[in-house]
Protein backbone atom coordinates (compact mmCIF):
# COMPACT_ATOMS: atom_id res chain seq x y z
CA UNK A 1 0.00 0.00 0.00
CA UNK A 2 2.87 2.73 0.79
CA UNK A 3 4.77 1.48 -2.23
CA UNK A 4 1.44 2.40 -4.06
CA UNK A 5 0.84 5.82 -2.32
CA UNK A 6 4.65 6.57 -3.17
CA UNK A 7 4.62 5.79 -6.39
CA UNK A 8 1.47 7.64 -7.18
CA UNK A 9 2.31 10.55 -5.11
CA UNK A 10 6.03 10.58 -7.45
CA UNK A 11 4.10 10.33 -10.35
CA UNK A 12 1.78 13.20 -9.55
CA UNK A 13 4.57 15.38 -8.91
CA UNK A 14 6.92 14.60 -12.09
CA UNK A 15 3.86 14.88 -14.25
CA UNK A 16 2.95 18.33 -12.70
CA UNK A 17 7.04 20.23 -12.64
CA UNK A 18 7.28 20.72 -16.04
CA UNK A 19 9.41 17.37 -16.63
CA UNK A 20 10.40 16.02 -19.88
CA UNK A 21 13.61 13.64 -20.85
CA UNK A 22 16.28 15.36 -22.28
CA UNK A 23 15.86 14.00 -25.85
CA UNK A 24 11.73 14.94 -25.82
CA UNK A 25 12.00 17.35 -28.45
CA UNK A 26 14.31 15.55 -30.70
CA UNK A 27 11.83 13.99 -32.68
CA UNK A 28 10.59 17.31 -33.89
CA UNK A 29 13.16 18.28 -36.13
CA UNK A 30 12.35 21.35 -38.89
CA UNK A 31 14.83 20.32 -41.09
CA UNK A 32 15.83 17.50 -43.94
CA UNK A 33 19.25 16.25 -43.44
CA UNK A 34 21.23 15.61 -46.10
CA UNK A 35 24.42 13.54 -46.24
CA UNK A 36 26.86 14.11 -48.93
CA UNK A 37 29.90 12.04 -47.78
CA UNK A 38 31.03 9.24 -45.76
CA UNK A 39 34.31 7.95 -45.04
CA UNK A 40 35.90 6.03 -42.18
CA UNK A 41 34.87 2.91 -40.84
CA UNK A 42 31.91 1.47 -43.02
CA UNK A 43 29.78 -0.13 -39.77
CA UNK A 44 29.70 2.87 -38.07
CA UNK A 45 29.02 5.03 -40.89
CA UNK A 46 26.20 2.51 -41.50
CA UNK A 47 24.44 3.09 -38.28
CA UNK A 48 24.78 6.74 -38.15
CA UNK A 49 23.61 7.14 -41.43
CA UNK A 50 20.06 4.99 -40.29
CA UNK A 51 20.31 6.81 -37.34
CA UNK A 52 20.08 9.98 -38.82
CA UNK A 53 17.27 8.92 -41.41
CA UNK A 54 15.21 9.35 -38.20
CA UNK A 55 15.48 12.92 -37.38
CA UNK A 56 15.25 13.81 -41.09
CA UNK A 57 12.13 15.43 -42.36
CA UNK A 58 11.76 14.85 -45.86
CA UNK A 59 9.02 17.70 -46.23
CA UNK A 60 11.37 20.29 -44.84
CA UNK A 61 12.43 23.43 -47.24
CA UNK A 62 15.58 23.55 -44.69
CA UNK A 63 18.33 21.41 -45.92
CA UNK A 64 21.39 20.39 -43.75
CA UNK A 65 24.62 18.87 -45.52
CA UNK A 66 26.14 16.96 -43.63
CA UNK A 67 29.73 15.13 -44.08
CA UNK A 68 30.57 12.33 -41.72
CA UNK A 69 34.08 10.98 -40.67
CA UNK A 70 34.10 8.06 -38.23
CA UNK A 71 37.21 6.16 -36.81
CA UNK A 72 36.43 2.72 -34.75
CA UNK A 73 39.32 1.25 -32.60
CA UNK A 74 39.19 -1.89 -30.23
CA UNK A 75 42.25 -2.35 -28.05
CA UNK A 76 43.61 -4.29 -25.47
CA UNK A 77 43.80 -2.60 -22.01
CA UNK A 78 44.74 -5.24 -19.84
CA UNK A 79 46.03 -9.41 -20.00
CA UNK A 80 46.33 -12.45 -17.78
CA UNK A 81 49.44 -14.22 -17.02
CA UNK A 82 48.90 -16.61 -19.85
CA UNK A 83 48.61 -13.56 -22.31
CA UNK A 84 45.22 -14.00 -22.96
CA UNK A 85 43.15 -10.67 -23.06
CA UNK A 86 40.59 -10.12 -20.13
CA UNK A 87 39.79 -6.37 -20.47
CA UNK A 88 38.84 -4.31 -24.03
CA UNK A 89 38.05 -0.89 -24.76
CA UNK A 90 36.30 0.39 -27.91
CA UNK A 91 36.94 4.24 -29.11
CA UNK A 92 34.98 5.92 -31.64
CA UNK A 93 35.84 9.36 -32.82
CA UNK A 94 33.00 11.08 -35.38
CA UNK A 95 33.55 14.16 -37.26
CA UNK A 96 30.08 15.92 -38.51
CA UNK A 97 30.92 18.54 -41.39
CA UNK A 98 27.28 20.27 -41.04
CA UNK A 99 26.42 23.30 -43.33
CA UNK A 100 23.89 24.44 -41.75
CA UNK A 101 21.84 27.81 -43.14
CA UNK A 102 25.22 28.72 -45.09
CA UNK A 103 27.84 28.11 -42.14
CA UNK A 104 29.74 25.29 -42.13
CA UNK A 105 30.40 24.11 -38.90
CA UNK A 106 32.44 21.04 -37.16
CA UNK A 107 30.76 19.14 -34.57
CA UNK A 108 33.26 16.20 -32.97
CA UNK A 109 32.52 13.49 -30.61
CA UNK A 110 34.75 10.66 -29.14
CA UNK A 111 32.87 7.94 -27.32
CA UNK A 112 34.94 5.21 -25.36
CA UNK A 113 33.49 2.01 -23.78
CA UNK A 114 35.46 -0.71 -21.62
CA UNK A 115 34.39 -4.14 -21.18
CA UNK A 116 35.50 -7.72 -20.19
CA UNK A 117 36.19 -10.47 -22.18
CA UNK A 118 33.37 -13.06 -23.00
CA UNK A 119 35.06 -16.56 -23.45
CA UNK A 120 31.76 -17.61 -25.68
CA UNK A 121 33.07 -15.68 -29.19
CA UNK A 122 29.73 -15.48 -30.68
CA UNK A 123 28.15 -14.06 -27.38
CA UNK A 124 31.26 -11.50 -27.39
CA UNK A 125 30.55 -10.42 -31.22
CA UNK A 126 26.90 -10.40 -30.65
CA UNK A 127 27.78 -7.71 -27.70
CA UNK A 128 30.19 -5.65 -29.25
CA UNK A 129 27.81 -5.06 -31.98
CA UNK A 130 25.26 -3.78 -29.47
CA UNK A 131 27.70 -1.55 -28.04
CA UNK A 132 28.78 -0.13 -31.42
CA UNK A 133 24.86 0.62 -32.13
CA UNK A 134 24.51 2.24 -28.68
CA UNK A 135 27.38 4.64 -29.39
CA UNK A 136 25.86 5.29 -32.74
CA UNK A 137 22.50 6.16 -31.11
CA UNK A 138 24.65 7.97 -28.62
CA UNK A 139 26.91 10.17 -31.31
CA UNK A 140 23.70 10.77 -33.58
CA UNK A 141 21.90 12.04 -30.11
CA UNK A 142 24.36 14.31 -29.69
CA UNK A 143 24.78 15.55 -32.69
CA UNK A 144 21.32 16.53 -33.57
CA UNK A 145 20.74 18.17 -30.45
CA UNK A 146 23.67 20.49 -31.08
CA UNK A 147 22.52 21.38 -34.53
CA UNK A 148 19.21 21.84 -32.63
CA UNK A 149 21.15 24.89 -30.47
CA UNK A 150 22.55 25.83 -33.74
CA UNK A 151 19.43 26.59 -35.84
Amino acid sequence: MIKNLTFFLFFLILTNCGFSPIYYGNQNTDFKIEITNLAGDRDMNNLIKSNLIRYSDEDKLDVIKVKIYSAYNKKSLAKDTTGKTTDYRIETTFSFEAEINGKLKNININEAFDYRNIDDTIELIKYEDTVRQNIANTAVQKFISQVMRIE
